[in-house]
């Protein structure tokens, strides 16, 4: 999150009414995103003092967005579940992400977050707490369809077998098709190639050059026409998405980031050129073998 003025609030203020809110939030409530830091505003009934003003995150980023920031702890009630005048409290769920350094630190903090919660459920009147090992991974997180479920390969893979399969198989039995067709077309242009010298290799090497060439020419217009629709239609493409309605209120904005990831985009191309160039080797494979004077009198 990017401060436009003030700071974050510390550890020393975790039991004070204070708060980070975002410059459109700080627009709507004070008419401007500069100079409202030490101003107070009302959530319900609970007033806050302004510690400081971000640039809003993008809603299409769960983990950080949110469009006012304050301590949980300055809540009345926010350990019993009871506020005032005794009225409950829904406090919601909370998320904790931890950064660690290394493996030996990972289980040493998940070690550590099992004797607190053997603690807890040891300890008299209180409601057992399970954590199905948690913390996980966010590469446990990202692939596993709920928090009780426990992660392995097996079950990634069995999940998503049929997904790759379609959207491998198919498309490279069209690809397979349609370089098949093309090399029907250029039988004769390889026969006259072959007599004046051209081995099989030659032209194998030039078939599958081709179609790297249009791979990679194709990968690029896609991302760019990619950018483009999105561009054009962010708001139309992502609210089909969501599942919350009062959404609508805020921009969906995209940063460099989220538009293009080399890594993403580098490990997708080079899944399109492996497919483009399997789907294509094995009509070229069976196109040199024919002999020069089949190949020179095929029709075109």
């Amino acid at each position: 999150l990017e401060f436009v003025e003030g700071k974050p609030f510390t550890e020393e203020e975790q039991n004070l009414p204070v708060a980070v809110i975002t410059d459109r939030v700080a627009r709507q409530l004070f008419g401007t995103d500069e100079g409202v830091t030490g101003r107070i505003f009302k959530i319900s009934i609970q007033e806050f003092i302004v510690k400081g003003v971000v640039k809003e995150a993008s809603r299409l980023t769960p983990a950080s967005y949110s469009q006012v920031y304050y301590p949980y702890m300055c809540l009345p009630g926010y350990d019993s579940g009871w506020g005032m005048n005794g009225q409950s409290i829904n406090m919601g769920n909370f998320l904790v992400y931890m950064t660690v350094k290394d493996d030996d630190q990972v289980k040493a903090l998940k070690r550590e977050v099992q004797e607190i919660a053997h603690k807890f459920n040891t300890s008299p009147g209180t409601v057992e707490v399970n954590l199905y090992n948690q913390p996980s991974s966010h590469f446990e997180v990202a692939l596993r369809e709920s928090p009780t479920d426990d992660f392995s390969w097996s079950s990634v893979i069995r999940r998503n077998i049929i997904i790759l399969l379609v959207l491998l198989l198919i498309p490279s039995l069209n690809l397979s098709g349609m370089i098949a067709g093309r090399m029907e077309s250029r039988m004769s242009e390889m026969g006259i190639r072959k007599s004046y010298g051209a081995g099989s290799g030659i032209l194998m090497k030039q078939v599958l050059f081709e179609n790297f060439l249009w791979t990679v020419a194709g990968g690029v217009i896609g991302l760019a026409a990619a950018w483009i629709v999105l561009a054009l239609e962010r708001e139309w493409i992502f609210k089909l998405f969501e599942n919350n309605p009062g959404s609508s209120v805020t921009d969906v904005h995209l940063s460099g980031e989220m538009l293009f990831s080399p890594v993403i985009f580098g490990g997708a191309l080079v899944l399109c050129l492996m497919l483009n160039l399997m789907s294509a080797f094995i009509p070229t494979w069976r196109a040199m073998r024919r002999p020069i004077v089949t190949s020179l009198y095929e029709k075109r």
